[in-house]
């Protein structure tokens, strides 16, 4: 008897994975179907959806490259205005802007010196000196001016990159909205609604005739103990 049970329970378990095993039938997709239909309406949807998904592809490709730029404009931005706030005001700008206009046109007119006036070695020399004074001046109100003018400048590319974004993100609202709509047409088009509820209505089926014979067998059980 223990031999035969467990050929029984080795038979069981053998079945089992049988099933386990047994392949499941892959489930068509909408674009499978659309070709096996042959209908030009809806294989003409389905060409029209690969064409925005190509397009959407490089819209996505084009986000993450903004975004790439915008996180080092960003962070471009946030050192220049560190450097600003720790050790330049506005009134420090402007009196560098100021500063640097008047100092070229001094410049300017030492060189003209240099190469109009000066009779004497000591008298090219106190002038060399003098141009490389206004220079040094000159360095210090360009850094100044410098650092305001980029912080000003990436500002501008930071407004513009984000509108750019707003733009592209714009473009992929309004694709997927299209999308949408394409895949709602493709189904109504190919009746896979219908197709659902009936395989869901088949599948219910299955599942209650053997709910129903369980049933029935134990009635019979029930009937046969009452005799």
């Amino acid at each position: 008897m223990q031999a035969q049970a467990a050929k029984e329970t080795s038979s069981a378990n053998s079945g089992g994975k049988a099933e386990a095993a047994a392949p499941v039938n892959k489930q068509k997709s909408l674009f499978d179907l659309a070709i096996e239909s042959n209908n030009p309406e809806a294989i003409a949807i389905k060409d029209k959806v690969e064409a925005i998904k190509k397009d959407r592809a490089k819209l996505i490709h084009d986000i993450k490259r903004v975004r790439s730029r915008l996180a080092f404009k960003m962070a471009s931005a946030e050192t220049v205005s560190k450097i600003i706030s720790m050790s330049y005001t506005q009134e420090q700008y402007e009196e560098a802007v100021r500063k640097l206009h008047k100092l070229n046109g001094v410049k300017r007119r030492l060189d003209f010196r240099i190469s109009t006036e000066a009779s004497s070695l000591s008298d090219e020399k106190a002038l060399i000196k003098k141009i490389k004074d206004v220079n040094t001046d000159l360095d210090d109100a360009l850094h100044i001016v410098k650092l305001f003018r980029k912080r000003d400048l990436v500002k501008k590319d930071l407004d513009e990159l984000n509108a750019e974004l707003s733009k592209l993100n714009k473009q992929i609202k309004d694709q997927d909205t299209e999308l949408d709509n394409l895949y709602s047409s493709l189904r109504r088009i190919l009746k896979v609604g219908e197709r659902e509820r009936a395989q869901q209505q088949t599948a219910r089926r299955k599942e209650e005739r053997p709910r129903n014979l369980e049933i029935n067998l134990e009635d019979i059980a029930v009937i046969k103990k009452k005799k």
